[in-house]
């Protein structure tokens, strides 16, 4: 069957999340998982995110010739923008998902067309490193990406709920040592550097720059030594990505910022008339391959539940730093 590769542009937005919703609506259903987003606004506040937000949006439609109707996309970001310049040493990472497939046009070989043409410019462009989260429940979708080069390198554990405060009593003494505030813009090259630590080379400023400058809500907290002034630990909108010297420290700030970040959230939406309250529930992407630690406390300690469970896949570059706590966000 013949279709089109195309970039994406603005007036598809609509197309783009209504393909994601029902791609999607399917695949949960058949593997009887609850999905992602609960309504539709949710779905196109995250598509709308990624592609029209992030300066480093790089997405791809394939297009029916036929209809001219969007059957197939995958959402991408890279963490320096393919037309701007590196400083040297600077590693560039692209971050890839959802690929989503319209259920009508399943099994004709659009998702593998999608990815190969995305692996071409990223190679092109001399991406270093090309990461996303598979859903462990969805062989399909993981064949698809090891024909892509994409190898496992994490197993991540969706965990939900609100943490438990009384998981954190026995380190009260580190905890009165730090201090926990907002993250800003001045924040920025501390953040980076702390990044830096956990993934040489690598950087995440232009995420956690785009996210401050365009989140209606902002949920990002830096974790600080009292004493020092150094930056140990941030977190960037809950459930986005955190990085800690160790893991003590993340539980601190994941639970402290928890409860900090939901009623923020619930505020916003009562003042904009909205009844879903988010206090309920909150979420980490536990990386238990590398942090085994983490999920125990998890479970049986803060008294969260598993959601889900997930692979992390690369292609190219990854080099990790086992010194440090990385919790992952859900595309990298």
């Amino acid at each position: 069957m013949m279709f089109e590769i195309v970039r994406y542009t603005r007036e598809y937005i609509d197309e783009n999340v209504d393909l994601y919703i029902e791609a999607f609506h399917e695949v949960y259903r058949k593997y009887n998982v609850r999905k992602e987003f609960q309504t539709r606004e949710g779905a196109l506040e995250a598509i709308f995110l990624l592609q029209e937000r992030h300066p480093g949006s790089y997405s791809l439609m394939a297009i029916d010739p036929a209809t001219k109707k969007v059957v197939g996309h995958v959402i991408t970001t890279v963490s320096v923008p393919l037309s701007s310049p590196r400083t040297p040493g600077q590693l560039s990472v692209a971050s890839i998902g959802p690929v989503s497939v319209s259920p009508h046009y399943q099994g004709k070989g659009i998702a593998m067309k999608l990815m190969q043409a995305l692996c071409e410019v990223m190679d092109e462009k001399k991406v270093d490193s090309l990461r996303l989260m598979q859903d462990a429940f969805n062989p399909i979708s993981f064949s698809l990406y090891l024909r892509s080069q994409f190898m496992p390198k994490e197993a991540i554990s969706i965990l939900e709920g609100m943490p438990d405060p009384t998981s954190i009593e026995h380190l009260a003494d580190l905890e009165a040592s730090t201090l926990i505030r907002k993250i800003t813009l001045d924040d920025l090259d501390a953040c980076d550097r702390l990044y830096g630590q956990a993934h040489p080379g690598f950087s995440r400023r232009l995420d956690l720059e785009t996210e401050l400058k365009t989140s209606k809500i902002c949920t990002s907290f830096a974790l600080i030594d009292k004493n020092t002034q150094e930056f140990v630990g941030y977190s960037a909108s809950i459930p986005g990505h955190s990085v800690c010297k160790t893991e003590d420290y993340f539980k601190i700030l994941f639970v402290r910022t928890c409860h900090l970040s939901s009623a923020e959230k619930d505020e916003y939406n009562r003042k904009n008339g909205k009844t879903e309250l988010t206090s309920l529930k909150e979420y980490f992407y536990c990386p238990w391959t590398s942090h085994p630690g983490l999920l125990k406390w998890g479970v049986e300690c803060a008294k969260l539940k598993i959601w889900r469970n997930e692979t992390h896949m690369v292609r190219g570059v990854y080099c990790v730093n086992p010194e440090m706590t990385y919790i992952p966000d859900c595309f990298q």
